[in-house]
């Protein structure tokens, strides 16, 4: 289904998360200064990025969401895109309730099975939604902000998608990319992969081109109609009766042949890692 988005307001209704951001850190910092009775500088702005700023930004999304607020640093092509889907409006303004209280997917998921809300509809939501796919750092002046962008990057890791029917090759792959920084999530079935891929952000995807059922390709196609920008790799025991452009054509942006070369592998690790960094402080 193609969402359309809203036409992009004039300027003078346009707004700045960042902008907004500082705003909301400095009133903090008179709030605090206020009732401490002496000015607590830089320590209280930080304390408002570490304790409100993941849910001002994620508020900030779902506001853009619904054609409620323009936020500059957002995409937008979701500017008001909740404005012509058709869904359970109560399940909707549930989920995102939960979303705004700092809820992650998983968390939504599991309040949806014991609410016995179909699957199918929560992953639809969240799939719109995509709520961890702007990561956005604060623009606050700090004293050290050297140590405040090591502080993103730490909050934010790298994860790996391994999907592979093979017990002993997806173990193998996954202790690999494990050893070169990724937090990993591991799936047998084309299926699963793409129900990881719905509700999670990943930095990397792993794929085995011959699964069960349905092909690696029918998962990378899937990635690259719902905007998957990092890198996914094709995984075979070869690739002479593959054609790689129709690879490519299907999503794929990478090809890693088994059993895996190290250095290889660790080129397109170093590239997914950086794409990583690049999204996590910019």
């Amino acid at each position: 289904m193609e969402i359309n988005p809203l036409e992009t307001p004039p300027e003078e209704q346009r707004f700045s998360v960042r902008k907004k951001a500082v705003e909301e850190a400095h009133r903090h910092k008179w709030i605090e200064s206020e009732r401490e009775k002496r000015d607590l500088g830089y320590a209280a702005i930080r304390d408002w990025h570490e304790k409100y700023w993941r849910i001002f930004r994620r508020q900030c999304w779902i506001e853009h969401m619904y054609g409620e607020k323009y936020w500059i640093e957002l995409d937008h092509h979701n500017f008001g895109v909740l404005k012509n889907i058709q869904m359970d409006t109560m399940i909707m303004n549930s989920v995102l309730e939960r979303l705004k209280q700092g809820g992650e997917n998983l968390d939504i998921i599991n309040w949806a099975k014991q609410e016995n809300i179909p699957d199918n509809e929560i992953i639809r939501i969240l799939t719109i939604l995509n709520v961890n796919s702007s990561r956005i750092s604060p623009d606050i002046d700090m004293e050290n902000s050297e140590s405040f962008v090591t502080r993103i990057r730490s909050n934010h890791h790298a994860t790996a998608l391994v999907v592979d029917n093979n017990e002993t090759d997806r173990s193998v792959i996954s202790n690999i990319t494990q050893s070169q920084g990724f937090h990993v999530v591991s799936a047998s079935t084309a299926e699963d992969a793409m129900k990881h891929a719905a509700t999670s952000r990943f930095d990397l995807f792993l794929i085995e081109l011959c699964l069960p059922k349905r092909h690696g390709a029918e998962v990378a196609w899937y990635l690259q109609n719902h905007g998957v920008r990092a890198p996914v790799a094709a995984i075979s025991t070869t690739f002479i009766d593959w054609n790689r452009d129709d690879l490519m054509d299907c999503g794929f942006t990478d090809f890693i042949e088994k059993p895996v070369n190290m250095s290889t592998f660790e080129g397109l690790t170093r590239k997914a890692l950086r794409l990583f960094e690049s999204f996590a402080v910019s």
